[in-house]
């Protein structure tokens, strides 16, 4: 028997609200996955920036309850946990003064003046009574310039079968006909790649050792180094 359009309607309307099931549960789904991102977002976002900074704070501050009500209620809660300070905390045992015995040291000797060394009304001299000593941690940079000299050395016979001219061998060279020494390319690359300074920053510390380089300059010195820090 033929189906009437009452039929098919209602045929129809069963099917869109099964459809409607669907997509209602499809929704609710993916309304859930949000929340869990939103709330991972979050947390990520504290681990990454820690604290609210000092002007978020003194915003809050000022937007914050009246002087009269923060006096009221400035005890805290028992069930409020007391924030840890920073840094070295009181009644904490400290770790002592570090060792620096590895370093390498240099001896200074600072004389007192010689008038001080005789006595004032007998003019007789002072003698030596043992030494007073401290000690201070000192950094020194400096950007030189070495010499390589390799004097020659002319036969001074008459034979053939030895070579006319002897020198010392020239110093090995990271980059060939470069004026950049070994050293100085350790240099750069650790304040580079391990420091992390812009070559502007290096640029600007070297020049404050009197030592003036474009960037052009160290940037295609480290162009040179590629092929050797490949392995790396």
């Amino acid at each position: 028997m033929a189906k009437t359009v009452r039929q098919y309607d209602n045929e129809r309307i069963a099917s869109l609200e099964a459809e409607n099931v669907v997509l209602r549960s499809e929704r609710d789904e993916l309304s859930a996955k949000v929340d869990a991102l939103t709330a991972k977002i979050v947390e990520l976002t504290k681990q990454a920036f820690g604290r609210r900074s000092e002007r978020a704070k003194m915003a809050q501050d000022v937007n914050a309850e009246p002087i009269g009500a923060l006096e009221e209620s400035s005890d805290p809660e028992p069930d409020e946990v007391p924030r840890r300070k920073r840094g070295q905390q009181l009644g904490h045992r400290g770790h002592g003064r570090r060792s620096y015995d590895h370093l390498p040291r240099v001896q200074q000797i600072h004389e007192p003046d010689s008038k001080l060394l005789v006595c004032g009304s007998c003019g007789a001299p002072y003698a030596p009574f043992g030494e007073e000593r401290c000690e201070e941690i000192d950094v020194e940079v400096i950007v030189r310039v070495i010499d390589h000299i390799r004097p020659t050395y002319r036969r001074g016979c008459n034979c053939k079968a030895t070579k006319g001219v002897v020198a010392g061998a020239p110093p090995a060279k990271v980059v060939p006909k470069g004026r950049l020494s070994a050293g100085f390319l350790a240099h750069i690359v650790v304040a580079k790649f391990l420091l992390g300074l812009p070559i502007n920053r290096v640029c600007a510390a070297l020049a404050m050792q009197g030592a003036n380089f474009a960037p052009s300059t160290l940037v295609g010195a480290l162009r040179s180094l590629g092929p050797l820090l490949a392995p790396l």
